[in-house]
């Protein structure tokens, strides 16, 4: 089996950034919908944002503390990510169509 050990990230289909995903998945954890509002998202730069991350590394350098609040944290969420089904479509001969009324 081809297929026998991999991983598949199934969708509908339609092409989704990462960040999309993850608020409708907020959402249907039972997050506030107020809270996922564009008007209540605050953005902000990367560049600030890895700064930020720098001087929180070397202060918690000094100070022999740890922070989850790393560049590497800063620069994955930030990374560009797209969820697709390509893979399913390249191993699986035909997709089935599942429709919800």
């Amino acid at each position: 089996h081809p297929v026998a050990g991999q991983v598949f990230f199934i969708t509908n289909g339609t092409p989704l950034p990462g960040w999309d995903f993850s608020r409708m998945v907020w959402r249907e954890l039972g997050a506030p919908s107020q809270d996922l509002e564009s008007k209540n998202v605050t953005i902000i730069p990367r560049w600030l944002a890895l700064l930020l991350a720098h001087i929180a590394e070397i202060f918690c350098k000094i100070l022999g503390k740890s922070t989850e609040f790393t560049v590497f944290a800063v620069q994955y969420a930030t990374a560009t990510q797209w969820y697709n089904i390509d893979k399913v479509r390249a191993h699986v001969p035909k997709c089935i169509e599942l429709t919800c009324s």
